[in-house]
Formats: structure tokens, sequence, C-alpha cells
């Protein structure tokens, strides 16, 4: 069941582990001054998933924490911008149990409908860095317009070019 946090749902938290972990994620977000609701769901594993909304002038966002008696295990952020005709949605996943982070940014064109720009990086202990960026053909917006694209290094990424007209740029960093 999902309930929205209230002061009784933090007091019946207190009986189990993963509550009282969960109980000092919610503070967390509640000494936030842009807060949106926040709303929970005991899993049947054990664990609690809280939720968290924030809707501001062209930005969404929503975070989701996994949460179990050692704290939090997964993060989820995805955020939404509109600027002018475009859209650019992203969602990093990290997960602490395995050190790894997956990041994804896609710039939506909403008069087209079309994806223009589609960035992935992905990071974690013992692999590295690696990005990937797909740039679709004929597009409208300027690259790099997400800010996975942005971080690329000119001298290491390497550029292959469709034959319809799609541009994919691949770096990959060895784990230092």
């Amino acid at each position: 069941m999902i309930q929205k946090i209230s002061r009784f749902t933090m007091f019946k938290n207190c009986f189990t582990n993963a509550g009282l972990s969960a109980n000092k994620e919610i503070r967390k977000m509640l000494s936030k001054s842009d807060i949106g609701d926040i709303y929970q769901k005991k899993l049947p594993n054990g664990k609690i998933a809280l939720l968290q909304e924030q809707n501001l002038e062209n930005h969404k966002k929503s975070t989701t924490l996994i949460i179990d008696k050692f704290g939090v295990q997964n993060e989820i952020i995805r955020n939404k911008k509109s600027l002018n005709d475009f859209e650019i949605k992203s969602v990093s996943k990290k997960d602490f149990k395995a050190f790894s982070n997956l990041e994804k940014q896609i710039v939506y064109n909403l008069k087209t409908g079309k994806i223009e720009e589609k960035a992935t990086r992905h990071s974690g202990l013992g692999c590295g860095v690696t990005l990937s960026v797909i740039s679709r053909a004929n597009r409208e917006s300027k690259f790099p317009a997400t800010d996975i694209a942005g971080s690329i290094h000119s001298t290491i990424y390497k550029k292959i070019k469709y034959p319809n007209g799609d541009t994919s740029y691949i770096e990959m960093c060895p784990n230092l």
C-alpha cells in the first residue's frame, strides 16, 4: 500500500530497522525547502521505497529511494526539463551495493516527436567510465544538448558516422 508520509507513518517506521533508516532519509528530504509530497511503500522483502516528486516552473523531478536496514541501496532520479520546443529527459540510477552509477539523457523534439540526442554514462568500481552519445542526422538542436554529451573529451572519443547521417561518439576511460 502506498501512503503519503505523515507523523503516523514515521511513528510506524520506528518499529523496524528499515523504517528507522527510512525516517533518516525522510528527515533529509523534509529539510530541503523546495520539496513536494513524499510517499512510502513497504516492499515484500522488508525494504521500503520512498518517492518524492517536485514540480518547478519548467522542470519536473522525481526521486525514488530503495532502503533496507543498512540505509539507501538504490537511488533513481528522473528529471524532465522543457526548453522552447525541446524536452530533456534524464534518469540517474545509483546502486550503492554494486558501487555503480548509470545516467541516461535524451533530447526530445516536441515539434517532430523524434529523439535528437541520446547519451549514456556508466561508471562503476572496477569498470571505469563509459560514455556513449548518439546524435541524429538533420537535428534542430545544437550539439551537445545534454550534460553527458558535453563532458566527452575531444581527444579521447571514437566517432562513428552511420550511412543514414547519425553520428555516434564513444569514450571509454579505464579504472584508475
